[in-house]
């Protein structure tokens, strides 16, 4: 709330009963310029909304767009009726951030139609996103257990954005379970454990640590959130050098 004697800012709209709501529409506009670096990286953000929320598969694939399908936990029906809420709560968790930046940033290409479809049997939704301004929630139908996001575009448009998206996707997923495809192929090369390979945990931090590349004069660390790449380090050791990925 403002100080005694100021005024309120034009982003926030009073409604009665002394309490103060920020209003959505202009805010989450704002929120969507900074929600990533680019437009056709929405799909990270739901990449990692899918490893947050323990899913073992994941297929991406092109079916008149984009088509992301995952398991592991689904979406509430609460949550798909106000997806953004979760930007503007403290209480919330990575996964549903993670849903809601995904949305924002995937607006940014200018699709025709995004739409989630998550929940188990008669708890199923279908949520419809056109725009910040027109959304709708539905019952769905089908058997359907896993969470399926897909992506329309204007004609002309869908094959350039499609391709655009997929090529961060496998740049970036660095870090993923073995059972997350792209376009039917592993996002990740298929583990060699050994000698030379060992994965690690500790409390909610996890790696994996490796030989470097032949010829590697020191250590290259990825570092990520949820599976995705956010930075890769080249550093040397004093003890010996590896190829490593922290999340």
């Amino acid at each position: 709330l403002p100080a005694r004697g100021g005024t309120m800012s034009d982003d926030a709209v009073f409604k009665g009963a002394g309490f103060l709501r920020v209003d959505r529409e202009r805010a989450l506009e704002k929120l969507a310029l900074f929600a990533m670096e680019r437009g056709e990286d929405f799909l990270l953000a739901w990449v990692r909304a899918a490893v947050a929320g323990g899913a073992g598969r994941l297929q991406l694939l092109q079916r008149g767009g984009l088509e992301l399908g995952f398991d592991g936990e689904p979406f509430p029906a609460e949550v798909l009726k106000d997806p953004y809420a979760a930007l503007f709560s403290e209480g919330t968790t990575p996964r549903l951030r993670h849903l809601a930046v995904g949305l924002l940033t995937c607006l940014r290409t200018n699709p025709k139609l995004i739409v989630i479809e998550s929940g188990r049997a008669d708890g199923r939704r279908r949520l419809e996103v056109r725009s910040l301004r027109e959304e709708a929630l539905s019952e769905a139908s089908g058997k359907e257990g896993d969470t399926v996001i897909t992506v329309r575009w204007p004609f002309g448009a869908g094959l350039t954005r499609y391709r655009a998206a997929l090529n961060r996707a496998r740049a970036a997923l660095a870090f993923v379970p073995a059972g997350f495809l792209i376009e039917g192929e592993q996002a990740l090369p298929p583990a060699k454990p050994g000698p030379a390979w060992r994965e690690f945990g500790a409390g909610t931090l996890r790696g994996r640590v490796t030989l470097p590349l032949p010829g590697a004069a020191g250590s290259t660390v990825t570092f990520c959130v949820d599976g995705v790449a956010v930075q890769t380090v080249d550093t040397w050791l004093p003890w010996a050098q590896v190829r490593a990925w922290v999340d």
